[in-house]
């Protein structure tokens, strides 16, 4: 009888310290995967971003080349 109660309570931890071990193996694997995640994210706001900057920059060399040429026109009128 005793020897009954012991091996239940044997299955019992085993079960208990695998489920810990499961549950500790799948919180890495989802570690992971964020982390993965993340990277991911990342280089995509970074090409995004330097988009956007080479976006601003060619607006602004248009806009600079308009004020110089609104500029030229504005001293022929006045010379």
């Amino acid at each position: 009888m005793n020897n009954t109660r012991d091996n239940e309570e044997n299955n019992g931890i085993l079960t208990n310290d695998f489920l810990q071990l499961l549950s500790l193996y799948l919180q890495i694997k989802n570690l992971q995967l964020n982390e993965q995640q993340v990277n991911d994210l990342n280089k995509h706001l970074e090409t995004q971003d330097n988009d956007y900057l080479q976006t601003i920059i060619k607006q602004n060399e248009e806009l600079r080349k308009q004020n110089e040429e609104i500029i030229s026109l504005l001293r022929g009128r006045n010379g």
